[in-house]
Protein backbone atom coordinates (compact mmCIF):
# COMPACT_ATOMS: atom_id res chain seq x y z
CA UNK A 1 0.00 0.00 0.00
CA UNK A 2 1.24 3.78 -1.03
CA UNK A 3 2.60 5.72 1.61
CA UNK A 4 0.43 8.21 0.87
CA UNK A 5 -2.73 6.08 1.53
CA UNK A 6 -1.26 4.25 4.60
CA UNK A 7 -0.68 7.96 6.05
CA UNK A 8 -4.48 8.63 5.03
CA UNK A 9 -5.64 5.43 6.65
CA UNK A 10 -4.17 6.31 10.35
CA UNK A 11 -7.01 9.76 10.51
CA UNK A 12 -9.58 7.61 9.69
CA UNK A 13 -12.33 6.19 12.09
CA UNK A 14 -11.74 2.50 13.28
CA UNK A 15 -15.18 1.50 11.45
CA UNK A 16 -13.71 2.98 8.28
CA UNK A 17 -10.87 0.61 8.62
CA UNK A 18 -12.58 -2.01 9.46
CA UNK A 19 -14.41 -1.88 6.18
CA UNK A 20 -11.07 -1.17 4.23
CA UNK A 21 -9.83 -4.61 5.62
CA UNK A 22 -13.01 -6.35 4.73
CA UNK A 23 -11.58 -6.43 0.96
CA UNK A 24 -9.08 -9.10 0.05
CA UNK A 25 -7.57 -7.56 -2.32
CA UNK A 26 -5.10 -4.40 -1.53
CA UNK A 27 -5.67 -3.64 -5.33
CA UNK A 28 -9.27 -2.74 -4.03
CA UNK A 29 -8.15 -1.03 -0.58
CA UNK A 30 -6.35 1.49 -2.35
CA UNK A 31 -8.85 1.63 -4.78
CA UNK A 32 -11.13 2.11 -1.90
CA UNK A 33 -9.18 4.60 -0.28
CA UNK A 34 -8.64 6.66 -3.50
CA UNK A 35 -12.71 7.14 -3.40
CA UNK A 36 -12.77 8.37 0.25
CA UNK A 37 -10.11 10.74 -0.28
CA UNK A 38 -12.02 12.31 -3.16
CA UNK A 39 -14.90 11.82 -0.60
CA UNK A 40 -12.71 14.27 1.41
CA UNK A 41 -14.07 12.22 3.94
CA UNK A 42 -11.57 13.62 6.79
CA UNK A 43 -12.50 17.29 5.89
CA UNK A 44 -14.64 19.15 8.30
CA UNK A 45 -18.83 19.31 7.39
CA UNK A 46 -20.17 22.02 7.71
CA UNK A 47 -24.12 22.44 7.54
CA UNK A 48 -26.39 25.44 7.41
CA UNK A 49 -29.33 26.07 9.46
CA UNK A 50 -31.71 26.06 6.21
CA UNK A 51 -30.15 23.52 4.57
CA UNK A 52 -30.34 21.43 7.83
CA UNK A 53 -33.63 22.20 8.17
CA UNK A 54 -34.43 21.07 4.90
CA UNK A 55 -32.62 17.54 5.54
CA UNK A 56 -34.49 17.23 8.78
CA UNK A 57 -38.15 18.11 7.90
CA UNK A 58 -39.99 14.73 8.28
CA UNK A 59 -38.32 14.15 11.43
CA UNK A 60 -39.07 17.62 12.50
CA UNK A 61 -42.57 17.61 11.28
CA UNK A 62 -42.88 14.29 13.36
CA UNK A 63 -41.54 16.01 16.74
CA UNK A 64 -43.77 18.74 16.45
CA UNK A 65 -46.73 16.93 16.11
CA UNK A 66 -46.13 14.26 18.84
CA UNK A 67 -45.37 17.59 20.93
CA UNK A 68 -45.77 17.71 24.73
CA UNK A 69 -48.53 15.64 25.33
CA UNK A 70 -48.24 12.79 22.81
CA UNK A 71 -50.18 10.87 19.79
CA UNK A 72 -52.64 8.40 21.12
CA UNK A 73 -52.04 4.74 19.18
CA UNK A 74 -54.33 2.77 17.61
CA UNK A 75 -55.51 -0.46 20.65
CA UNK A 76 -52.80 -2.31 17.44
CA UNK A 77 -50.64 0.12 18.27
CA UNK A 78 -50.59 2.78 14.83
CA UNK A 79 -51.40 6.48 14.37
CA UNK A 80 -54.71 7.01 13.72
CA UNK A 81 -56.32 7.56 10.86
CA UNK A 82 -56.59 11.64 10.94
CA UNK A 83 -52.56 11.74 12.18
CA UNK A 84 -52.09 9.45 9.16
CA UNK A 85 -53.79 12.00 6.76
CA UNK A 86 -52.00 14.99 8.52
CA UNK A 87 -48.87 13.46 7.81
CA UNK A 88 -49.73 12.88 4.58
CA UNK A 89 -50.94 16.04 3.56
CA UNK A 90 -47.81 17.71 5.68
CA UNK A 91 -45.22 15.47 4.00
CA UNK A 92 -46.09 14.85 0.53
CA UNK A 93 -46.29 11.20 0.56
CA UNK A 94 -49.57 10.92 -1.36
CA UNK A 95 -46.77 11.07 -4.25
CA UNK A 96 -45.08 8.26 -3.15
CA UNK A 97 -47.71 5.58 -2.18
CA UNK A 98 -51.00 4.72 -3.05
CA UNK A 99 -54.59 3.78 -1.40
CA UNK A 100 -56.77 5.66 0.63
CA UNK A 101 -53.49 6.99 3.24
CA UNK A 102 -55.70 6.67 5.90
CA UNK A 103 -53.68 3.77 7.87
CA UNK A 104 -50.70 3.60 8.87
CA UNK A 105 -50.34 0.14 8.28
CA UNK A 106 -50.83 0.81 4.52
CA UNK A 107 -48.85 3.79 4.10
CA UNK A 108 -45.10 2.11 4.57
CA UNK A 109 -43.32 5.24 4.22
CA UNK A 110 -45.28 7.11 7.37
CA UNK A 111 -44.66 3.52 9.31
CA UNK A 112 -40.77 3.64 8.26
CA UNK A 113 -40.42 7.41 8.93
CA UNK A 114 -42.17 6.75 12.50
CA UNK A 115 -40.33 3.17 13.05
CA UNK A 116 -37.05 4.99 11.99
CA UNK A 117 -37.76 7.87 14.65
CA UNK A 118 -37.84 5.49 17.33
CA UNK A 119 -35.03 3.68 16.54
CA UNK A 120 -32.75 7.19 16.12
CA UNK A 121 -34.30 7.15 19.72
CA UNK A 122 -36.19 9.98 18.72
CA UNK A 123 -39.86 8.76 19.82
CA UNK A 124 -41.04 5.55 21.95
CA UNK A 125 -44.15 4.30 22.26
CA UNK A 126 -45.43 3.77 26.05
CA UNK A 127 -48.74 3.21 27.54
CA UNK A 128 -50.45 3.21 23.85
CA UNK A 129 -49.29 6.68 23.47
CA UNK A 130 -46.55 8.10 20.89
CA UNK A 131 -44.03 10.51 22.77
CA UNK A 132 -41.08 12.45 22.18
CA UNK A 133 -38.21 10.98 24.02
CA UNK A 134 -35.87 13.17 26.61
CA UNK A 135 -33.84 13.84 23.16
CA UNK A 136 -36.48 14.52 21.00
CA UNK A 137 -37.16 16.87 22.80
CA UNK A 138 -34.53 18.48 23.23
CA UNK A 139 -33.79 18.50 19.60
CA UNK A 140 -37.17 20.08 18.62
CA UNK A 141 -36.89 23.13 17.35
CA UNK A 142 -33.00 22.84 16.52
CA UNK A 143 -32.44 21.50 12.66
CA UNK A 144 -29.04 21.93 13.07
CA UNK A 145 -28.45 19.69 15.97
CA UNK A 146 -31.17 17.38 14.62
CA UNK A 147 -29.50 17.07 11.73
CA UNK A 148 -25.96 16.26 13.66
CA UNK A 149 -27.55 13.47 15.88
CA UNK A 150 -28.62 11.77 12.82
CA UNK A 151 -25.49 11.85 10.99
CA UNK A 152 -23.98 9.79 14.16
CA UNK A 153 -26.29 7.52 13.81
CA UNK A 154 -25.05 6.80 10.34
CA UNK A 155 -24.64 3.86 10.06
CA UNK A 156 -26.87 2.37 12.76
CA UNK A 157 -25.05 1.52 15.95
CA UNK A 158 -26.67 -1.89 16.00
CA UNK A 159 -25.86 -3.01 12.35
CA UNK A 160 -23.42 -5.78 11.93
CA UNK A 161 -20.95 -7.35 9.60
CA UNK A 162 -21.95 -6.47 5.60
CA UNK A 163 -25.05 -4.63 7.33
CA UNK A 164 -22.64 -1.55 8.42
CA UNK A 165 -20.13 -2.30 5.46
CA UNK A 166 -23.04 -1.66 3.01
CA UNK A 167 -24.19 1.07 4.57
CA UNK A 168 -20.84 2.61 4.94
CA UNK A 169 -19.81 1.61 1.09
CA UNK A 170 -23.17 3.87 0.51
CA UNK A 171 -22.37 6.50 2.77
CA UNK A 172 -19.01 6.79 1.02
CA UNK A 173 -20.59 7.04 -2.80
CA UNK A 174 -22.52 9.38 -1.51
CA UNK A 175 -19.71 11.85 -0.27
CA UNK A 176 -17.83 10.97 -3.28
CA UNK A 177 -20.93 11.60 -6.03
CA UNK A 178 -19.40 11.48 -9.43
CA UNK A 179 -15.85 10.41 -10.24
CA UNK A 180 -13.48 11.93 -12.85
CA UNK A 181 -14.38 10.41 -15.50
CA UNK A 182 -18.57 11.59 -14.50
CA UNK A 183 -19.19 8.25 -13.35
CA UNK A 184 -21.71 7.73 -10.11
CA UNK A 185 -19.43 6.45 -7.16
CA UNK A 186 -22.27 4.01 -6.72
CA UNK A 187 -21.61 2.27 -9.76
CA UNK A 188 -17.93 2.14 -7.82
CA UNK A 189 -19.27 0.27 -5.26
CA UNK A 190 -21.49 -2.11 -6.95
CA UNK A 191 -19.39 -3.31 -9.34
CA UNK A 192 -15.74 -2.91 -7.93
CA UNK A 193 -15.49 -2.87 -4.61
CA UNK A 194 -16.05 -6.70 -3.26
CA UNK A 195 -13.59 -8.81 -4.75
Amino acid sequence: MSSEYRSMREELPVEVVELVDAFRSPATQIAFLYVLANANILDPVLVDAETAARMVRPYSWFLDRVGAEGIKLTSAGYLPPPEVEAAVAELGLADEWYGKLNRESRTLPLLDLRESAMRLGLLRKSRGMLLATPRGRELRGDPVGLWWHLARQLPPAKAVGHVKHAGMLLLAAVAAGPDATGHEQFDYVALRTWP
